[in-house]
């Protein structure tokens, strides 16, 4: 969620207001919940994510990206390289938050990357 530094906390306001008006979009655990993600698929912790969204410096998940495309009105392409095997659905995708419409052209791709600290010896 970074990229643009100059803008990234502006796109993390905006993805924290979209949460925050249509949670029942973004909270897996609500019993209204009727969002994009199927569960069995994506992990998804607590409703913590709009804590996450709003921190600098914190992780971004799938859920996150819906809420930017919504928020920004974009349709966003979405890409998980294949890394040791592992499938790269559902991250590899083509996402459009709601009130997008998918026959809209995609603006970016957004391409998932993964970073662990080697330990000391």
């Amino acid at each position: 969620m970074f990229s643009f530094q100059e803008h990234h906390l502006h796109v993390r306001l905006l993805a924290a207001i979209e949460m925050l008006l249509y949670r029942h979009l973004y909270d897996v655990n609500a019993v209204d919940y009727s969002g994009p993600l199927n569960t069995a698929e994506v992990f998804m912790g607590s409703y913590d994510v709009v804590n996450t969204v709003t921190s600098v410096g914190a992780y971004a998940e799938l859920v996150h990206i819906y809420a930017i495309s919504a928020a920004l009105g974009m349709v966003i392409q979405s890409y998980y390289p294949p890394v040791n095997g592992l499938r790269n659905r559902p991250y590899s995708c083509t996402l459009c938050g709601h009130g997008v419409r998918a026959t809209m052209s995609t603006v970016f791709v957004l391409m998932w990357s993964m970073f662990t600290r080697p330990r000391g010896s």
